[in-house]
């Protein structure tokens, strides 16, 4: 959306502007038994409604969306005071508006993650080969990766594991000439240290949610579960079977944040903080994306600044 985004808080009356927040509907009856909806459109700032009739032109549009949509609509500020009220005049979600570009990120970050793979030697090639043939990989490349956070929608598995190896592939020339790091490895781990939250996680009705099995495993625990069968067949040497695990183990880097151990390997330690560094940079993108150009805000318990 061209058009510059206004926190609800900002909102003047009678000024025609877009906001961007998320949406709730509650169907209710005037006394003569007459159906409308009760709006509600909140951001971080502040909350907005109207009764939508069904003979207004936005009621299609409104009947189209579920709770907890994330949308944007050009509104006007009719009612200021204790309620405020808009009459929308347009409103659209925004999954639906970023369709188009998150295919073409997708078949793009597919063809990169390809592109390494090919790269690799061939015990490692095969072994995550063998991986994603496998039909418990079929959603891998649309499932969610958090909730509420960075990577919190469609695809967001797949956008956090390119990026993760592509940081990794840039970190990896400034310490291969003086430490022997094994790259092949670092790189499959890069690629396989997630894909227990195809399990974990997913999208309901539009909305990020844990399945029963994120809700009582941690992601590497559920990860090494299903990983372990396909490592112990693979190619791959005693020692580097054992390497592989014990990386993809201590990605977390702490057991309070979901490591089944602490990392103690080179590889290890660079996937840890590689990991740890781009789930923060997303945060900060879902922040970005949620704030309505609020300079401080809060996620899990922390206020962030988000720039002049």
């Amino acid at each position: 959306m061209m058009e510059q985004i206004v926190a609800v808080k900002n909102l003047k009356l009678g000024e025609k502007c877009w906001i961007r927040g998320r949406f709730s509907k509650k169907e209710m009856k005037t006394k003569k038994g007459d159906p409308y909806f009760l709006v509600k459109i909140k951001d971080g700032t502040g909350v907005v409604m109207q009764q939508v009739w069904s003979n207004l032109d936005i009621a299609p549009a409104i009947e189209n969306l579920k709770d907890n949509d994330l949308i944007e609509a050009e509104v006007s500020l009719s009612k200021d005071g204790k309620f405020r009220n808009v009459f929308i005049h347009s409103i659209v979600r925004i999954d639906a508006l970023e369709h188009e570009g998150q295919e073409e990120k997708k078949n793009e970050n597919q063809l990169l993650l390809d592109n390494v793979v090919q790269q690799l030697s061939d015990p490692y090639r095969e072994l995550i080969r063998q991986v994603f043939q496998s039909s418990a990989m079929r959603d891998f490349v649309t499932s969610p990766a958090s909730m509420m956070s960075g990577y919190s929608y469609r695809g967001g598995l797949l956008e956090h594991t390119m990026r993760l190896t592509k940081l990794a592939q840039a970190v990896l020339p400034l310490y291969e000439s003086t430490l022997d790091i094994n790259r092949d490895l670092l790189l499959t781990a890069c690629i396989l240290h997630d894909v227990g939250k195809v399990f974990s996680w997913r999208e309901q009705n539009g909305r990020v949610e844990k399945t029963h099995t994120g809700e009582l495993f941690e992601d590497s625990y559920v990860t090494l579960r299903f990983l372990f069968p396909f490592i112990q067949r693979s190619a791959l040497t005693k020692e580097e079977k054992v390497l592989l695990e014990h990386v993809i183990g201590a990605a977390k880097g702490k057991q309070e944040y979901g490591a089944l151990h602490i990392p103690r390997s080179k590889e290890a330690v660079l996937l840890h903080h590689l990991d740890a560094l781009d789930v923060q940079m997303a945060h900060f993108e879902f922040l970005h994306k949620e704030s309505n150009g609020e300079k401080f805000v809060r996620l899990f318990q922390k206020t962030l600044f988000l720039g002049f």
